[in-house]
């Protein structure tokens, strides 16, 4: 038995009313769905900018900005801006960086570069301003890796791949 609510005197055309309840309240809660996406995009949450997209680490005088979440084939910026010094910066990306990330370009250039055992290690001369590295991702999930300065200890950051 179907609930049909006509006025009366109104032709019926045969609409089930609670059926059409349903799908109004189903429809509205895609609506909110897809507003969520939305904003959830627009913060960055889907890794082509906005506040969530990126990260920052302050290790001594150097101040890191990574990709917090970046898209699997696709390029992302990495910057290392330097306060100052004496003005050489040695950069060590350790060997999960280059399981995960290919580097496209670096500017300015390094003086020097080297592949070893604990990853990448990159030399500048660096007497203030900012270093960016421009990477492609080379597959997607969560990538985990070290990034040292002038020899310290790596500071761990971590970058979710999407597809």
């Amino acid at each position: 038995m179907t609930d049909r609510m006509a006025a009366p005197g109104a032709p019926d055309f045969g609409e089930d009313r609670a059926f059409q309840e349903k799908f109004w309240t189903v429809q509205r809660c895609a609506w909110v769905v897809f507003a969520l996406i939305i904003a959830a995009a627009l913060l960055g949450a889907t890794g082509t900018g906005g506040p969530l997209a990126n990260q920052e680490m302050q290790i001594g005088e150097v101040r890191v900005a990574a990709p917090r979440i970046a898209r699997w084939a696709s390029t992302a910026d990495f910057k290392v801006r330097v306060g100052g010094g004496d003005g050489h910066l040695t950069l060590l990306l350790g060997p999960g960086f280059s399981r995960s990330f290919q580097i496209e370009d670096i500017q300015p250039r390094p003086d020097s570069a080297s592949v070893g055992r604990d990853g990448q290690m990159l030399s500048f001369r660096a007497g203030g301003g900012t270093i960016a590295i421009r990477v492609r991702a080379d597959r997607p999930g969560i990538a985990s890796y070290a990034i040292g300065i002038n020899g310290g200890g790596g500071e761990t950051m971590r970058t979710l791949i999407l597809p």
